[in-house]
């Protein structure tokens, strides 16, 4: 089902996060994902102490109170990316819901994109690019542009290399150790064929 893409969580958050900003006025970082919910949906958001909710789980929404509840995890950035990620099911599944549509089959579907769907309501595509392009001389390396995009849109500093990897203004480390890895191995490989030449 098309509607279970990345790609249509990323285009209904940037709708999101348009309609928000043409109703409040604002177009600045970070973004409250609370007042977004709020001002797109009236729908509330509960805060719960460290410890309230039982197992694992942080946070989740209530589609049919239009309610979220979040679980304090002791980080602000954690707390606004499981709020954000809320609202991501708040905007993209509460019609499935309705519908039954969302089952326990594609449910991993529905957490992947609230995820896709939050990454981009606090850290939308053209304001990291034009946030990292205007402070691109201060920048000495992949660590300070990250730094940088976790400060101005208050996220964690995973989730600001995540997005900065995702539009290739980093480079993932892993993959550079992957290629180094590779490429020393066929170096390896080249230097045998001739030795055994």
């Amino acid at each position: 089902m098309h509607y279970f893409g990345k790609q249509f969580a990323v285009a209904q958050a940037e709708s999101d996060l348009h309609a928000f900003m043409q109703k409040v006025g604002q177009s600045r970082f970070p973004i409250d994902p609370a007042f977004v919910a709020d001002v797109l949906w009236q729908t509330g958001v509960v805060y719960l102490n460290k410890g309230e909710l039982e197992g694992e789980q942080m946070a989740f929404a209530l589609l049919k109170e239009n309610k979220i509840v979040v679980e304090d995890s002791g980080f602000e950035t954690r707390n606004r990316f499981s709020t954000a990620h809320e609202v991501g099911h708040m905007s993209l599944h509460r019609y499935l819901s309705k519908l039954g549509e969302v089952t326990e089959n594609n449910h991993k579907f529905c957490e992947f994109q609230a995820n896709a769907y939050a990454s981009t309501l606090l850290m939308p595509r053209l304001a990291v690019l034009q946030h990292v392009t205007e402070n691109t001389g201060m920048l000495e390396s992949d660590s300070d542009k990250v730094s940088m995009v976790s400060d101005h849109f208050l996220v964690s500093r995973k989730s600001a290399q995540i997005k900065l990897e995702e539009l290739n203004l980093i480079q993932n480390p892993n993959i550079r150790k992957q290629v180094q890895t590779y490429s020393e191995e066929k170096k390896t490989e080249r230097e045998g064929w001739f030795a055994g030449q």
